[in-house]
């Protein structure tokens, strides 16, 4: 609907305008094309963004976009994908899209003599490339685009492939309860599980996850991390569920762990006793990933990297220090330091 209350106006005013003036030509010709060189900057912009996902292998499900002659109340559609494929496909399109648009508005100008279009973009380009989901991820700090984890699927969600021939191959069904149970803590019934524990307990559960080390399950944890557990911290030594995370390096799911982390709020800049943040224990425990991981999304600074910790070492010096400097170069690559 918004987007149908700036086409109409714009659609009206450009009809109102005389396609056989030539200085309103050439005012229509320099606006687009101004217009068009940003949008190019954006998806080159986005382009360089998105590589740094390509050799993501998170696996990820997609909402299939439903047709005009869907039954809007039908089970939404999920196609399994790793996280790079995923986002180098949107940004295909999204790149494809972009320059398709430039191609047809400028042959349809310089053929048929339409300026209509040329206003038309003038306007629309920036407003559909605001809404789009690569735009938002590159440009405007969104953590993600949309995606879920198989965690995250519901029992209503369906899983499908896409086959060459068009038709859909349904593969199953999400896991999780379609809703949430009713449990004192609202916020945590957007991302519960059927059972909550109490603080002590989740506190007992990421220690034992924390001893099993790299051959830890973590899908325990993971189900009962919401808003609030994520911010909760152990008796002792103030651990968070996201510092042991990026210390469990060999652990399958550390990756979501960490994500999901992050998505429900969890401080990638509190520091437990030893004053050791999240990223002093990706450098302690050689995790570089988690390192790559916290500054894509994390919203990591220049001046978080720079902390000391309680005996006044900072994420280098660890690194340096246990051997671990695939993590600092993994920090400099992603904060182009």
């Amino acid at each position: 609907m918004a987007k149908l209350a700036v086409m109409l106006p714009v659609m009206l005013y450009a009809r109102k305008l005389d396609s056989e003036d030539p200085q309103v030509v050439l005012y229509l010709r320099v606006a687009y094309g101004v217009v068009q060189v940003c949008m190019i900057i954006v998806v080159l912009i986005c382009m360089q963004k998105v590589s740094s996902k390509a050799g993501d292998s998170t696996v990820v499900y997609t909402e299939k976009a439903k047709g005009f002659m869907d039954d809007p109340k039908a089970p939404k559609k999920y196609i399994k994908s790793t996280r790079g494929a995923c986002y180098g496909g949107k940004m295909t399109e999204f790149r494809n899209s972009t320059f398709m648009g430039i191609a047809m508005t400028v042959g349809l100008h310089y053929y048929k003599g339409m300026v209509m279009g040329l206003c038309m973009q003038c306007v629309m380009a920036p407003f559909n490339a605001y809404e789009n989901k690569i735009v938002k991820f590159a440009l405007f700090g969104a953590g993600d685009m949309g995606e879920k984890l198989e965690s995250d699927l519901t029992k209503d969600d369906l899983i499908v492939e896409v086959l060459p021939d068009g038709t859909e191959n349904v593969l199953g069904k999400g896991k999780k309860e379609g809703k949430a149970p009713a449990i004192e803590d609202k916020k945590d019934n957007k991302k519960g599980s059927d059972k909550k524990l109490s603080k002590s307990a989740f506190e007992e559960l990421l220690l034992d996850t924390w001893d099993q080390a790299s051959e830890a399950d973590l899908s325990p944890l993971l189900k009962q991390l919401t808003v609030s557990s994520v911010k909760w911290t152990t008796s002792e030594q103030k651990w968070t569920p996201l510092m042991v995370l990026c210390g469990l390096s060999g652990a399958p799911g550390f990756e979501d762990g960490i994500r999901k982390c992050v998505e429900l709020g969890g401080d990638v800049r509190a520091s437990d006793n030893d004053g050791w943040t999240p990223l002093h224990w990706t450098a302690f425990h050689g995790n570089a990933t988690a390192a790559k991981v916290l500054c894509e999304i994390g919203d990591i600074k220049k001046e978080d990297v720079g902390r000391k910790d309680e005996e006044g070492k900072t994420v280098r010096t660890l690194a340096e220090e246990e051997k671990n400097m695939d993590v600092w170069f993994a920090i400099e690559k992603a904060l182009a330091l």
